[in-house]
């Protein structure tokens, strides 16, 4: 007599190759998270970097919570408050009232123009605050005290990310060239 259904070891043998499968194919799938979350910082860095570069075109002065007017100061590495101050002006509170930068209200930052208790935040894919190295002192180079790996920059404006594929970025960890996303 023929029975309807399947027998235990074929349901064993699908549910294996199923399993099989399923251990091939996400690896791959969060290696492609963790390089479109690169990409995407590596992209956001240079916007950020643009738009810092277009403020001290128009203003003259590197957008920095320092005061009023032009100020040329020591080089400056903005990050926490400071770095949503930054924001905050490259969004339009400044004295063009210009905007350089939109930041997308939502997981990621809460958008220009929707400050909450720390002001306008622009975050990287890993819900950390990108840190923003500014040549205050005009003289063509990120000084090595500002610099996150120690090392002087010939640039005029820095933006990076502490990305961290394998676990949650913390700012203040030490600088690891391998996974920092920078454009400098």
């Amino acid at each position: 007599m023929k029975r309807a259904g399947f027998t235990l070891t074929e349901l064993l043998v699908v549910i294996a190759i199923v399993g099989l499968l399923m251990g091939i194919l996400f690896p791959s799938i969060s290696r492609a998270q963790v390089s479109a979350k690169k990409k995407r910082a590596k992209m956001e860095t240079e916007t950020i970097r643009l738009a810092v570069l277009a403020f001290e075109r128009d203003h003259l002065y590197m957008p920095y919570p320092s005061g009023k007017g032009i100020y040329v100061g020591d080089d400056k590495c903005a990050s926490g408050d400071d770095q949503a101050k930054v924001v905050a002006m490259l969004c339009g509170s400044n004295q063009l009232d210009k905007v350089y930068l939109e930041v997308p209200q939502g997981s990621r930052g809460t958008g220009c123009g929707q400050q909450d208790n720390d002001g306008d935040q622009f975050l990287d894919p890993w819900g950390q605050r990108y840190g923003i190295l500014l040549d205050r002192d005009k003289d063509d180079h990120i000084d090595a005290d500002v610099s996150p790996d120690g090392k002087k920059l010939a640039v005029r404006v820095g933006v990076f990310s502490y990305g961290v594929p394998g676990g949650k970025a913390r700012q203040d960890e030490s600088f690891d060239a391998k996974r920092v996303i920078k454009t400098w």
